[in-house]
């Protein structure tokens, strides 16, 4: 996958808590691996640890969560990749949602947060991934739909 992307277009890696290995596997294809970059006014970052960034941005993008919602009728279930988007100490934060096919992330609708960055998820916008991006408004009245 490296390779390919590589061959496409500038690859940047940015490196997450269980990247311990992506270091040989970048340096073979020549592609930087950094703990955070700064892209058109975001700062970019893993998430799992606030960084102490000097550098001027107005939005973070980061992936730890890899948030995901279940929507139930009591006796079915189905869950869903999401984008959550909210705010840290008055940034626009995105967190996305997990990039791997077989994974469709952490439920938030059943499962605490991890992140540093989401102190208070219940004001977040949920966006649902599927063939398009659906927009579920907050998080807040999601989770009263499941109760």
């Amino acid at each position: 996958m490296l390779e390919y992307l590589n061959s496409k277009c500038e690859t940047i890696i940015v490196k997450g808590n269980h990247d311990n290995f992506i270091g040989p596997l970048a340096k073979k294809q020549n592609i930087e691996v950094a703990d955070y970059k700064i892209i058109d006014d975001y700062l970019i970052c893993h998430g799992d640890k606030v960084l102490d960034v000097k550098d001027k941005y107005s939005g973070i993008i980061i992936g730890h969560e890899h948030p995901a919602i279940s929507i139930s009728d009591g006796s079915f279930s189905e869950k869903y990749k999401c984008f959550l988007v909210g705010k840290f100490k008055n940034k626009e934060l995105i967190v996305q949602p997990s990039s791997f096919l077989l994974n469709l992330g952490t439920d938030i609708t059943k499962y605490s947060t991890h992140s540093p960055f989401i102190k208070n998820i219940l004001d977040f916008e949920v966006y649902v991934l599927s063939d398009k991006i659906f927009d579920f408004g907050k998080f807040k009245d999601i989770n009263q739909i499941n109760k």
